[in-house]
């Protein structure tokens, strides 16, 4: 059995790992769909030059930083699901804005968007103050496992968890793991295991184990 982990990465907050991605067709493609979401709904924002923006600018916009993972972690599974078919498991985030969210269809791209980018309530709560947008749910995160069925989609199986070592370690017996991206949690990456992108670490200048750690 095969289970993806969608986790946020730090890898993302290097502009070299981030111009690479960016360069991976699946990761092309889904942010130019979501370009049009945001577009459709008024909301503004170049996608795009955000991803390759300078670290500076790009780690200060905590709510676009979150969003811009999401869309690449997006592209990056319909890279794997193209290459290697579907996974048997996912795990990832339940209680915020996430990939394994929409790919369990709890809730679809365009809502994907106007989740990301809403605005509180007149009164103040523990996600933000009144009027001010803010990402989703920020918040520690919670864990969940998505099983697929014979139908094709995606179901959570048992309880959140706010562990995710913890949770990996046990599962690990029982099924082959991967980090959705670059490895960073000891399991291998995607990228790593896709023969068709070994130009991405020639461009980064380094061997996939290099990211690994």
């Amino acid at each position: 059995m095969t289970t993806l982990v969608f986790d946020v990465h730090s890898s993302i907050h290097f502009q070299d790992v981030r111009m690479a991605m960016i360069r991976i067709p699946e990761v092309i493609q889904k942010i130019r769909e979501v370009q049009d979401l945001l577009d459709a709904d008024g909301i503004q924002m170049d996608l795009s030059n955000f991803m390759a923006s300078d670290n500076t600018h790009f780690l200060k916009n905590y709510r676009k930083k979150e969003f811009a993972g999401v869309v690449i972690q997006l592209g990056l599974y319909d890279r794997y699901k193209k290459v290697q078919g579907f996974p048997q498991s996912l795990i990832g985030v339940s209680n915020s804005i996430s990939a394994v969210r929409v790919l369990s269809m709890e809730i679809s791209l365009e809502e994907l968007v106007r989740e990301s980018f809403r605005k509180n309530s007149p009164h103040k709560t523990e996600e933000g103050t009144a009027g001010i947008p803010v990402l989703t749910g920020i918040q520690i995160p919670k864990y969940s496992l998505y099983q697929r069925n014979r139908e094709g989609e995606y179901l959570p199986l048992g309880d959140e968890k706010v562990d995710l070592a913890r949770f990996l370690d046990v599962l690990s017996k029982d099924t082959s793991i991967y980090e959705v991206g670059v490895a960073s949690m000891g399991f291998r990456g995607t990228i790593e295991d896709d023969l068709h992108l070994s130009w991405f670490w020639d461009q980064l200048g380094q061997e996939p184990a290099a990211q690994a750690n």
